[in-house]
């Protein structure tokens, strides 16, 4: 077998890389080095990110005064998650931009988790029973400061449980009703959740534990899946109205 070997140029040592070929055109499978660097690359070619002014600060004050707590949150990263803070912020509405703006019916607790949220894309949820609190309070906060992403996704976080056959507890269920309107989708949500899963035995347990609005909003769904028959239709039982 022949030995094809590179020719050396004059003032190179054998022990150097052969040199680069001339480029070939009838080779498609060749390419040759570019000396473009990145700085010349298009800038349609760039990863798209958008800019964020990481130098304005806005205070965020959360909870009753007894125990609030003041976050210091970089304004266009909120912003770009909440309508509500981009509204509180434009032109149009803000009045001082060195006031905070306040959240007296929120936790700290809970917004400090929404921040993960701002910064990381992460929202964290245990889904144990004991939990679901600490869950409803986040959907109750994304909705209130109108982010529809993070609102949307502890709505996936609390179905996945559900779906599991793991009911919210009554903790859940009072935070959502009593912090939410009646047109609230989790609401029917977790109502479909409870026909799905409970029995009579359950609702004699659990009357005292849960709010009357959601038991009737759970009868209501009740009645709207069962196939009601007209009074004509119901037959004969052999029972007369005088011995009822």
């Amino acid at each position: 077998m022949t030995h094809h070997q590179w020719p050396i140029p004059s003032g190179s040592s054998p022990a150097q890389d052969p040199p680069t070929p001339d480029y070939d055109p009838s080779t498609p499978a060749y390419s040759p080095p570019s000396s473009i660097s990145v700085r010349d690359t298009p800038k349609c070619l760039k990863r798209k990110r958008s800019e964020c002014d990481y130098g304005k600060i806005l205070e965020v004050r959360v909870g009753h005064q007894s125990a609030s707590k003041t976050f210091c949150v970089h304004t266009d990263a909120i912003c770009a998650k909440s309508k509500f803070f981009a509204a509180a912020t434009s032109r149009r509405w803000a009045t001082d931009s060195k006031k905070p703006i306040r959240l007296p019916h929120e936790y700290p607790k809970t917004f400090a988790a929404y921040l993960d949220w701002v910064y990381f894309n992460e929202i964290d949820i245990d889904t144990s029973q004991l939990m679901y609190g600490d869950a409803a309070s986040r959907y109750v906060l994304a909705d209130t400061l109108d982010d529809v992403q993070a609102r949307n996704k502890v709505t996936d976080k609390l179905l996945d449980a559900w779906m599991e056959g793991v009911l919210p507890n009554a903790a859940c269920v009072e935070l959502l009703f009593e912090h939410s309107p009646p047109s609230c989708k989790l609401r029917l949500l977790m109502i479909h959740a409870h026909i799905a899963r409970i029995c009579p035995r359950w609702l004699e347990r659990e009357a005292k534990c849960f709010p009357p609005a959601f038991f009737q909003q759970l009868a209501l769904e009740s009645l709207k899946r069962t196939d009601i028959r007209r009074a004509e239709d119901i037959p004969k039982i052999g029972v007369s109205r005088s011995r009822l």
